[in-house]
C-alpha cells in the first residue's frame, strides 16, 4: 500500500536532516567546503549540463595561457590524470560515458564543477555545516572562530595563485587555474536553518579532532590532510548516526533525557557524563573466532537498535506535523522532549483519529487492509495507533536506505572504515580499518597544554585503549558487557595484542619492554 500527501514525510531536520541513501562523504565534503565559503547560503537548484571528462579535456588543451604541452597522446595521459586524482566521475547508463558529477574536495570551489543531480548528498552538507555552527560560539564573527577560518584558509585563502606568500604545489596551482575558469551556480539570498545537533558532544569532539588534525598542516602534504579529514568526517559521521538512534530510543522509552553535557577539550573523557556512550566492539584478530563473533553480535545488537529508532521517528514527525498545524509559534519547542510533551495536547487525539481515518480509507474498487484494521482494533491512544500503522507500511522500505547510509559512513570493507561484511550470510561486524586506525593515532598524540596550545607527545597503548574508549566508544580489550567466561577474556587479551601488532606495522610503536609504561606510541610528526 503506496503512502500519499503528509503520510509519506519522514525527515525532520532538527532531529536528524539527513535522507538515508548511499551517500558519498567526498561529496558531501565539497559541498560542506562551499557552505562554509558562502556562510551557510547553499546554491540555488539548478538544471546545469552534464560535462563529459573528454570535454573537460578539451577546456583545458584550448587555455594556452595557463595549460601547455597537452595535444596528442598526452591527452589521453590528462584524461587519466584527471579521472585518478581529481575528478568524480560516474558513467551514464545510456552511453557509458565518463562524465563529471564534480571534483574531490581539494579546493573551495570545487562546487563550480558539482552536478546537482550527481553530488546530492542528501542533507549530509547541511548537517556538517550545523555541527560547524554549534560548535563556534554564534557570537563570534566568522573571521574570529578558530575551526571556520583555519577551514577557509587551508582550502581556499591560502592557496591562490595570486598570493606569493602561499608555497603551492603543483597539483593545487593546476586546480586553482582550471577552478579559474568556471562560475559558481548563484548561491541562495538566504541562509538555511541550521540545527544543532542532537549530540553536542560528539559534535565537539568531531571538530576537536578536526583542529588537532590540521595541526600538521606544515609538516604533512596538503592531500594526506585532506584525507585524515575525510577519514574523519566519515568516521564522525557514523558515530553521530549511531547515537542519534540511541538518544532518541532513550529518551522516547524510558524518558530518560539527554544531560546536555558540556564537553572539555581538556580532559581525557571529554563526554564524561554521557548516558548515551557507544559501545563498539572492533575485532582486530581478522581470524573467525570469539572476538569475531563478539564484533558480529555488537552490529546486530545497533541494528535492532535502529529498527526502533525508525518507529521513535516517525512518532517525532508526525508530532512535528501536528505542531505545525494546529498550534502557533512559541507553544512548543523542537527537541525530542517537546514533542513528545505534544501528546498531552486537548487536541491531539481528534488530529491523529482523522489521520487514520484518512490512511485506512480504501481507494476505489478496493478493500480495507486487513493488517491497519488489527492494528486499529487493538484500543491504543490515536497516535500510537497511527504510529503502529505507518511503521507496519513503511519499516522494510527505511531499513535498506539506513544500511546502505551506516555503511557508506562506516566504510564497509575500506581500510578507512571499520565496518566489514563478508561473502555469503557471514554478516557484518565491527573491525578497525589500518587507514582509519593511523589517523585516530595522529589525533591522539596531539595534546593541549595548559596554555591551550596543540603539541605532539608520546601515548602508552594502554592509555591510548582507554581513549579511545571513552572518546569514541571503541572497544579493544573489554566488552562493555559482563565477561562471561575465561575464554572471553582470552579473546579480549588476544584482540589487545593484535592492536600492538597493528601498530607495529604501522610504525608507531617498536617493543622495547614488555612493561606497559614503555609500550609507547610514538608521534611522527614533532609539533610543539
Amino acid at each position: 500500500m503506496p503512502l500519499k500527501g503528509s503520510h509519506k514525510e519522514y525527515t525532520l531536520d532538527y532531529i536528524n536532516p539527513i535522507d538515508p541513501h548511499l551517500i558519498r562523504v567526498d561529496r558531501a565534503f565539497g559541498n560542506f567546503l562551499w557552505l562554509i565559503k558562502e556562510n551557510g547560503r547553499p546554491v540555488k537548484a539548478s538544471k546545469k549540463r552534464i560535462m563529459p571528462v573528454r570535454e573537460l579535456v578539451d577546456k583545458i588543451s584550448v587555455d594556452k595561457e595557463h595549460f601547455q604541452g597537452f595535444e596528442g597522446d598526452s591527452r589521453e595521459i590528462l584524461g587519466r590524470w584527471l579521472a585518478y586524482d581529481f575528478a568524480d566521475i560516474v558513467q551514464t547508463r545510456s552511453s557509458g560515458e565518463s562524465i563529471l558529477a564534480g571534483l574531490l574536495p581539494l579546493h573551495l570551489d570545487v562546487v563550480k564543477l558539482r552536478h546537482p543531480t550527481y553530488a546530492r548528498d542528501y542533507g549530509t552538507s547541511r548537517y556538517l555545516y550545523s555541527i560547524l555552527q554549534s560548535f563556534e560560539p554564534s557570537y563570534l564573527p566568522d573571521e574570529r572562530k578558530p575551526i571556520t577560518i583555519t577551514l577557509k584558509n587551508f582550502f581556499g585563502v591560502n592557496v591562490q595563485e595570486k598570493d606569493s606568500r602561499s608555497e603551492i604545489d603543483i597539483e593545487t596551482l593546476f586546480l586553482v587555474r582550471l577552478l579559474a575558469n568556471f562560475t559558481a551556480d548563484p548561491s541562495s539570498p538566504k541562509v538555511d536553518a541550521y540545527y544543532a545537533p542532537l549530540c553536542k558532544g560528539e559534535a565537539a569532539i568531531f571538530m576537536d579532532d578536526l583542529r588537532r588534525i590540521l595541526v600538521y598542516k606544515n609538516d604533512i602534504p596538503r592531500r594526506e590532510i585532506i584525507r585524515y579529514l575525510l577519514i574523519l568526517t566519515s568516521f564522525h559521521l557514523a558515530l553521530s548516526s549511531l547515537k542519534t538512534i540511541r538518544v532518541v530510543n532513550g529518551i522516547v522509552d524510558a524518558g530518560d533525557k539527554c544531560k546536555n553535557c558540556r564537553p572539555n577539550p581538556a580532559r581525557q573523557d571529554m563526554t564524561h557524563d554521557c548516558g548515551y556512550d557507544l559501545d563498539i566492539f572492533v575485532d582486530l584478530t581478522e581470524q573467525k573466532d570469539l572476538c569475531y563473533e563478539l564484533a558480529r553480535q555488537k552490529v546486530k545488537k545497533h541494528y535492532a537498535e535502529l529498527s526502533r529508532y525508525i518507529k521513535h521517528h516517525i512518532r517525532l514527525k508526525k508530532l512535528d506535523e501536528f505542531a505545525q498545524k494546529r498550534l502557533e509559534d512559541g507553544q512548543w519547542t523542537k527537541s525530542v522532549i517537546g514533542l513528545l510533551e505534544l501528546e498531552s495536547h486537548p487536541k491531539v487525539d481528534s488530529f491523529f483519529e482523522a489521520r487514520i481515518d484518512d490512511l485506512i480509507e480504501p481507494e476505489e474498487e478496493e478493500e480495507i487492509n486487513s493488517d491497519l484494521d488489527k492494528i486499529r482494533k487493538l484500543g491504543m491512544t490515536p497516535v500510537d495507533t497511527y504510529v503502529e500503522m505507518l511503521y507496519s507500511l513503511t519499516h522494510k522500505r527505511l531499513i535498506p536506505p539506513y544500511r546502505r547510509m551506516l555503511d557508506s559512513f562506516c566504510g564497509k570493507n575500506l581500510d578507512t572504515g571499520f565496518l566489514r561484511s563478508g561473502k555469503g550470510r557471514t554478516g557484518r561486524r565491527y573491525y578497525l580499518g589500518s587507514e582509519l586506525l593511523e589517523t585516530l593515532v595522529q589525533v591522539a598524540v596531539v595534546h593541549q597544554d595548559k596554555y591551550g596550545q596543540l603539541k605532539t607527545s608520546g601515548v602508552t597503548i594502554k592509555d591510548f585503549v582507554v581513549w579511545i574508549k571513552n572518546r569514541y566508544g571503541l572497544l579493544i580489550d573489554e566488552y562493555g558487557e559482563p565477561i562471561e567466561n575465561a575464554e572471553m577474556a582470552q579473546a579480549l587479551n588476544k584482540n589487545y595484542n593484535a592492536l600492538k601488532d597493528r601498530l607495529r606495522q604501522l610504525g608507531f610503536y617498536a617493543d622495547l619492554s614488555d612493561a606497559s609504561n614503555s609500550q609507547r606510541i610514538q608521534p611522527r610528526y614533532k609539533v610543539g
